[in-house]
């Protein structure tokens, strides 16, 4: 736009600095891919979003709600005794669980508890109107859900 003097938005997007409102000791690991390329192997590929882990650590598995210990961190060229945030691992679990692309491991003490509803923010950039009674497909951690927009909350910024 011949009138806009300012950054891009991916400019912004790559140099926005985001506050650590993280809790830092809550595990927060989606699975984004398991890694099975033999009978012998079944790790859990993600990157860490929150927390610190470590071989050995008990964790909880959600939304399935079953709790494993960490047997093995791998990462491409080597194998850890620990992983934190931001870091792109492979995890080995003690047990065989059939645990799915977009679930995630937590504390195994922790109160986060699986939901069918959320408050989200939308970047709406299309065209045509958002909705209400419109179904949409949206991606939250690795899975793609369809939910039905039931209310609508303008607010600009």
């Amino acid at each position: 736009m011949h009138w806009y003097k300012g950054f891009t938005l991916l400019h912004l997007l790559e140099t926005i600095k985001i506050e650590n409102t993280v809790n830092s000791e809550e595990i927060r690991f989606p699975i984004q891919y398991i890694n099975r390329p033999n009978s012998n192997f079944r790790g859990y590929s993600g990157t860490l979003f929150s927390g610190k882990i470590h071989i050995g650590q008990k964790i909880k598995i959600l939304p399935i709600n079953i709790n494993s210990c960490i047997s093995r961190i791998a990462k491409f060229d080597q194998d850890l005794e620990t992983a934190e945030v931001g870091g792109a691992i492979t995890i080995v679990l003690n047990d065989e669980i059939d645990i799915n692309r977009g679930d995630f491991f937590v504390n195994i003490n922790s109160f986060l508890k699986p939901s069918q509803e959320a408050i989200i923010d939308v970047v709406w950039m299309i065209d045509s109107v958002l909705e209400i009674g419109n179904s949409y497909i949206i991606k939250l951690s690795g899975k793609k859900r369809v939910f039905i927009l039931k209310k609508f909350y303008l607010k600009l910024t």
